[in-house]
Protein backbone atom coordinates (compact mmCIF):
# COMPACT_ATOMS: atom_id res chain seq x y z
CA UNK A 1 0.00 0.00 0.00
CA UNK A 2 2.43 2.70 1.26
CA UNK A 3 5.64 2.54 3.32
CA UNK A 4 3.68 3.45 6.49
CA UNK A 5 0.55 1.37 5.83
CA UNK A 6 -0.03 -2.35 6.19
CA UNK A 7 -2.79 -4.42 4.67
CA UNK A 8 -4.01 -7.20 6.99
CA UNK A 9 -5.81 -10.43 6.18
CA UNK A 10 -8.98 -10.21 8.24
CA UNK A 11 -11.94 -12.57 8.54
CA UNK A 12 -14.59 -11.91 5.91
CA UNK A 13 -17.14 -11.39 8.67
CA UNK A 14 -15.26 -8.30 9.87
CA UNK A 15 -16.84 -5.46 7.94
CA UNK A 16 -13.90 -3.04 8.28
CA UNK A 17 -11.21 -1.71 5.97
CA UNK A 18 -8.08 -3.89 6.03
CA UNK A 19 -5.38 -1.19 5.66
CA UNK A 20 -3.87 0.30 8.83
CA UNK A 21 -1.24 2.94 9.54
CA UNK A 22 1.92 1.55 11.16
CA UNK A 23 1.35 3.63 14.33
CA UNK A 24 -1.89 1.73 14.97
CA UNK A 25 -0.18 -1.68 14.90
CA UNK A 26 2.09 -3.50 17.33
CA UNK A 27 3.73 -6.93 17.13
CA UNK A 28 1.85 -9.90 18.56
CA UNK A 29 3.22 -11.25 21.86
CA UNK A 30 2.31 -14.68 23.14
CA UNK A 31 0.44 -14.22 26.47
CA UNK A 32 2.40 -17.13 27.95
CA UNK A 33 5.64 -15.17 27.54
CA UNK A 34 4.14 -11.99 28.98
CA UNK A 35 2.74 -13.69 32.09
CA UNK A 36 5.34 -16.36 32.88
CA UNK A 37 4.01 -18.98 35.29
CA UNK A 38 0.41 -18.09 34.57
CA UNK A 39 -1.93 -21.07 34.77
CA UNK A 40 -3.81 -21.78 31.55
CA UNK A 41 -7.58 -21.64 31.94
CA UNK A 42 -9.13 -24.95 33.00
CA UNK A 43 -10.80 -27.05 30.33
CA UNK A 44 -14.55 -26.64 29.95
CA UNK A 45 -16.82 -29.51 30.96
CA UNK A 46 -18.06 -32.01 28.40
CA UNK A 47 -21.83 -32.15 28.03
CA UNK A 48 -23.20 -35.66 28.48
CA UNK A 49 -26.97 -35.90 28.25
CA UNK A 50 -27.07 -32.09 28.66
CA UNK A 51 -25.20 -32.37 31.99
CA UNK A 52 -21.66 -30.99 32.44
CA UNK A 53 -19.01 -33.62 33.21
CA UNK A 54 -15.40 -32.97 34.12
CA UNK A 55 -12.51 -35.35 33.47
CA UNK A 56 -11.07 -37.10 36.52
CA UNK A 57 -7.28 -37.00 36.79
CA UNK A 58 -6.95 -39.12 39.92
CA UNK A 59 -8.60 -40.28 43.12
CA UNK A 60 -6.66 -38.96 46.12
CA UNK A 61 -8.50 -40.35 49.16
CA UNK A 62 -11.75 -41.86 50.35
CA UNK A 63 -14.11 -41.56 53.30
CA UNK A 64 -17.19 -43.46 54.41
CA UNK A 65 -20.22 -41.41 55.41
CA UNK A 66 -22.44 -42.33 58.36
CA UNK A 67 -25.06 -43.67 55.98
CA UNK A 68 -22.46 -46.08 54.55
CA UNK A 69 -21.87 -44.36 51.22
CA UNK A 70 -18.29 -43.96 50.04
CA UNK A 71 -17.03 -40.57 48.90
CA UNK A 72 -13.84 -40.06 46.93
CA UNK A 73 -11.57 -37.03 46.89
CA UNK A 74 -11.14 -36.21 43.20
CA UNK A 75 -8.39 -34.27 41.42
CA UNK A 76 -9.92 -32.83 38.24
CA UNK A 77 -7.83 -32.84 35.07
CA UNK A 78 -6.58 -29.36 34.18
CA UNK A 79 -7.71 -27.84 37.49
CA UNK A 80 -5.75 -26.55 40.45
CA UNK A 81 -5.54 -28.71 43.63
CA UNK A 82 -7.71 -26.11 45.38
CA UNK A 83 -10.55 -27.39 43.16
CA UNK A 84 -10.30 -30.99 44.49
CA UNK A 85 -13.70 -32.14 45.74
CA UNK A 86 -15.50 -35.03 47.40
CA UNK A 87 -17.74 -37.02 45.06
CA UNK A 88 -20.00 -39.95 45.81
CA UNK A 89 -18.70 -43.24 44.40
CA UNK A 90 -22.00 -43.67 42.54
CA UNK A 91 -21.34 -40.41 40.63
CA UNK A 92 -18.03 -41.66 39.21
CA UNK A 93 -19.38 -42.66 35.79
CA UNK A 94 -16.54 -41.02 33.83
CA UNK A 95 -13.66 -41.78 36.20
CA UNK A 96 -13.58 -45.56 36.25
CA UNK A 97 -9.90 -45.86 35.31
CA UNK A 98 -8.63 -43.48 38.04
CA UNK A 99 -10.94 -45.23 40.52
CA UNK A 100 -9.54 -48.63 39.52
CA UNK A 101 -5.97 -47.31 39.92
CA UNK A 102 -6.83 -46.00 43.40
CA UNK A 103 -8.39 -49.31 44.46
CA UNK A 104 -5.28 -51.19 43.28
CA UNK A 105 -3.11 -48.84 45.38
CA UNK A 106 -5.35 -49.56 48.38
CA UNK A 107 -5.06 -53.31 47.79
CA UNK A 108 -8.80 -53.84 47.32
CA UNK A 109 -11.02 -54.71 44.37
CA UNK A 110 -14.14 -52.64 45.11
CA UNK A 111 -15.24 -49.63 47.13
CA UNK A 112 -17.22 -51.88 49.49
CA UNK A 113 -13.86 -53.04 50.87
CA UNK A 114 -12.68 -49.52 51.70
Amino acid sequence: VTPVTFRLRLPATWKIHNAFHVQLLKPYRDPNTIFVGRQPPPPPPVLVRNEPEYEVESVLAHRRRRNGTVELLIRWKGYDPSEDSWVSETDMSNGRRPLHDYLVKQGVTSTTQL
